[in-house]
């Protein structure tokens, strides 16, 4: 999908969900049961029980995905891409299970709706060609990342890891003991209080690089993490904090959001 039809697309879908709002109920075997508004919904106990997608959105897949990628096996619901339509009946489930009443849930819905889609918006207007000279002053800056191809090869490995979403201009620092794990838990993980890097998913990584530093002290791990943050350029970057244990903030416009989240990651 181009950036053009990425920003089309957000902004109709900001247009098309309506407050209030209608969702469809389905059984565990994805058949129809009903259709509810948002105050019926909270006659309906047990909503582990039932799946709901909000209208206009009533094709998108459940089940496992799976794929392989850099060497290992991916596996996530609906998709291993980021999706919106996916990601927004996903996050309607979400808060259905998680929200004590019906003003919590709108609030949420709401909330984290537009702050998701206009997030989406913001970095599909970023330039690729701006972005891809950035990122290459940076490796060329920092030669000893090496380029990933299989990530069996980083088992067991710590040090600092980056990864680097081309479709999405931007990309993300982070360190780990054991960075096959921690780029896994990024793949696997669905945070619906981030538009960080872990709301997307495994195909959404094009490159991964690596710097192995088994025997470095965590503190120099730490400076090393700050260091590179600070080194790419802000908008760039899918990291929320600063990195190497700091809590400054490198997006100040993403806050903590909806009910029950926590802070962004």
């Amino acid at each position: 999908m181009s950036n053009t039809d990425r920003i089309n697309k957000a902004k109709t879908m900001l247009q098309a969900i309506n407050i209030p709002f209608t969702v469809h109920q389905y059984d565990q075997e994805d058949r129809e049961l009903c259709v509810l508004n948002e105050i019926e919904l909270f006659q309906f106990p047990r909503y582990e029980d039932y799946y709901y997608r909000i209208e206009p959105y009533l094709d998108t897949p459940r089940g496992k995905k799976v794929d392989n990628h850099f060497g290992v096996v991916v596996s996530n619901e609906g998709s291993n891409s980021f999706d919106m339509e996916i990601y927004t009946n996903q996050l309607i489930n979400y808060f259905i299970r998680n929200c004590p009443t019906h003003r919590a849930l709108l609030d949420a819905i709401n909330l984290n709706l537009k702050f998701h889609y206009e997030r989406i918006e913001k970095l599909s207007v970023l330039s690729f060609s701006d972005f891809e000279s950035n990122l290459s002053d940076f490796l060329n800056k920092y030669s000893f990342f090496s380029k990933i191809e299989d990530l069996n090869s980083l088992r067991k490995r710590s040090g600092l890891y980056l990864m680097v979403l081309d479709d999405y201009a931007s990309c993300y620092i982070g360190q780990a003991h054991d960075l096959k794990i921690r780029i896994q838990q990024h793949w696997r993980k669905t945070n619906f209080g981030t538009t960080g890097i872990d709301m997307f998913k495994a195909l959404d990584t094009t490159r991964i690089f690596a710097l192995c530093s088994d025997s470095a002290k965590q503190n120099q791990i730490d400076k090393m993490e700050y260091l590179f943050i600070h080194e790419l350029d802000r908008k760039y970057l899918l990291n929320a904090w600063g990195g190497g244990g700091s809590f400054e903030f490198i997006h100040s416009d993403s806050p903590t959001i909806g009910y029950g989240s926590d802070p962004l990651i």
